[in-house]
């Protein structure tokens, strides 16, 4: 009796050994995974959750299973601006390129086969990886007392050819009014150039 209550007292004045397995977790992409793509969202009306996503995030909490949704910005992670910039500018940056647009032309691409569905969502994420690098890049070569408009119409000026003839093939494609892989994709081709030139500026 004296040993248990001794032994008891021990414990009770250690701290519990820490668990040194690492902690589940799950990390998920917004547009396509957890809603509907349907390009901006703006506002929550237009916010829909795909069928069965929010079923299944309630289920990993309940197993105390983490959930976050992540950001590719890399300048955030190493403090060079921070999420609102980041916020600003891309959608700043967004309706200057109307890629609200095209991803809403992409989200619209038909889906009657895996083949289309592979190709449609290979489109939809270069697209959105795209629009990543195009805002990392004005946050990283545009002056950061400025607003996010200033800074986006900044860059375009920086890059103005290239930004035309993606605008233009935009444009082009709206006129003609046929929205498949290839026109789209050819938008994607311009967005990537775009992409390149602003790099290697």
């Amino acid at each position: 009796m004296v040993s248990t209550r001794v032994g008891a007292s021990r414990a009770s004045a250690e701290p519990p050994a820490r668990n040194s397995s690492p902690r589940a977790g799950i990390l998920l992409d917004r547009d396509g995974t957890i809603i509907a793509d349907h390009g901006y969202v703006g506002s929550v009306d237009r916010v829909e959750f795909i069928e069965g996503s929010p079923e299944a995030i309630a289920s990993f909490n309940r197993a105390n299973i983490p959930v976050a949704v992540v950001t590719n910005q890399a300048g955030v992670a190493r403090g060079m601006y921070g999420i609102d910039d980041v916020a600003r500018v891309h959608f700043a940056l967004g309706a200057r390129l109307r890629l609200g647009w095209l991803r809403a032309r992409i989200a619209e691409l038909p889906r009657g086969d895996r083949w289309q569905i592979e190709a449609r969502a290979g489109l939809r994420d270069d697209v959105a990886d795209l629009h990543r690098a195009l805002t990392e890049a004005v946050l990283a070569t545009t002056p950061t007392d400025a607003d996010a408009s200033a800074r986006v119409e900044a860059w375009i000026t920086r890059n103005a050819d290239a930004a035309a003839r993606a605008e233009g093939v935009l444009t082009d494609i709206e006129t003609v009014g046929t929205y498949d892989l290839a026109t789209l994709g050819t938008a994607r081709r311009e967005l990537r150039d775009l992409v390149d030139l602003s790099r290697s500026a």
